[in-house]
């Protein structure tokens, strides 16, 4: 091939790449935010364009260490909830948004957008991880349904969540993880006992301030009313329920990008009017009141299935912009994913009238003990 042809195929492939690129890049954040318009859609990948470093991939985990707590005893599984302790789950499952995907959790700009579900807080598999899967299966090591990997191909096992989701959603979701987990061969789906992560409301609370109808606490008990319904038709299971957190908080890491990203992404959370903030925060609390009583009405409706709420986020403060994705500035980083998981685990384990409604960096893991149950 002579010369010129060669330098105009070259400019005909960059074009190609290019226009991939941008192509690529709309439909992830469609898929990431489905509630956002076109036009915001298109300012955000604009934004995300012009922002981007030059780096990709400087990113970490923070490893998972349970080398100071012993090993537990296998034992027949009990036939009640209440005596329900980490070696007894042989699955562990979840429902809920982006959050529970790890999405972005390592993503630094646009060129590496993409979900890392086995980073996730609740679900995570990969190795070394800190996630709720990944203790468990200390203690409970044939435990099925962690996630690995990451992109749209990774491995979920059973986790069902789905980016961009909101409360209303949940009911799909659970009807998902329902069939999925009654149709694997490998499973006893009737024998086995299930711990299920839900965590929601967080695109909800995103658009609460411009949009009541909704998005409020009225609409967010309603959605909950109806997973619920779906979910108390599980046999042994032991749904965890996770408060919300103040995520008005993410106002005070508002760089330049950030300030334009979290404007189009979740403005009710981080909006410069501290009236529209208000109404978030104050719908936070609400929220977090409608997850206190969903669960004590549903809890104990079988002696084979309970309802606990574990209120870690509720008061939890993220330390720096560290603990959030650089590519977004909204979604938890993995090491944000590590101490959402590592409250939660602990909550878990501290009895229900004394369970923690904070988790910092310095918190160490609570290690389970033979007497340890779930429900207590």
């Amino acid at each position: 091939m002579r010369a010129g042809s060669l330098f105009f195929a070259a400019i005909a492939v960059t074009l190609a790449v290019s226009v991939f690129a941008e192509s690529s890049l709309e439909a992830i954040l469609r898929a990431e935010y489905p509630h956002r318009s076109d036009e915001e859609i298109t300012k955000l990948a604009a934004l995300m364009r012009e922002h981007a470093p030059a780096q990709l991939a400087d990113e970490h985990v923070p490893l998972l260490d349970l080398s100071a707590c012993p090993p537990l005893p296998s034992r027949p599984p009990p036939s009640n909830v209440q005596d329900l302790s980490p070696v007894d789950i042989k699955i562990i499952a979840g429902v809920g948004d982006s959050i529970s995907m790890g999405s972005n959790a390592l993503s630094t700009n646009w060129l590496n957008l993409k979900r890392y579900p086995g980073l996730a807080w609740s679900a995570g598999g990969d190795a070394g991880v800190t996630s709720i899967a990944n203790i468990l299966k200390t203690f409970s090591p044939s435990i099925y349904g962690a996630s690995t990997g990451s992109g749209d191909n990774a491995p979920l096992g059973a986790n069902y969540a789905v980016a961009g989701s909101i409360v209303q959603d949940l009911t799909t979701q659970i009807q998902s993880m329902i069939q999925g987990l009654k149709s694997n061969p490998a499973l006893n789906y009737t024998g086995d006992w299930k711990m299920v992560n839900v965590f929601t409301g967080g695109n909800n609370l995103c658009d609460v301030c411009v949009d009541s109808a909704p998005n409020n606490a009225a609409a967010y008990e309603a959605g909950l009313e109806s997973a619920f319904e779906l979910l108390a038709t599980m046999p042994r299971t032991f749904v965890n329920l996770i408060s919300a957190m103040d995520y008005t908080q993410l106002v005070q890491f508002k760089g330049p990008f950030c300030a334009a990203a979290l404007d189009i992404v979740c403005k009710c959370c981080t909006s410069d009017d501290a009236a529209l903030r208000q109404i978030t925060a104050d719908t936070i609390v609400q929220y977090n009141q409608v997850i206190a009583a969903m669960a004590a009405k549903w809890n104990g409706i079988r002696e084979d299935f309970a309802v606990v709420n574990q209120p870690a986020l509720i008061n939890t403060l993220l330390p720096d912009k560290s603990y959030l994705s650089t590519a977004d500035c909204f979604h938890p980083s993995g090491t944000g994913q590590a101490l959402l998981a590592k409250g939660i685990w602990n909550n878990l384990l501290q009895p229900l009238s004394a369970k923690s409604t904070s988790v910092s960096p310095s918190d160490a893991i609570i290690c389970p003990t033979v007497e340890s149950v779930f429900f207590s």
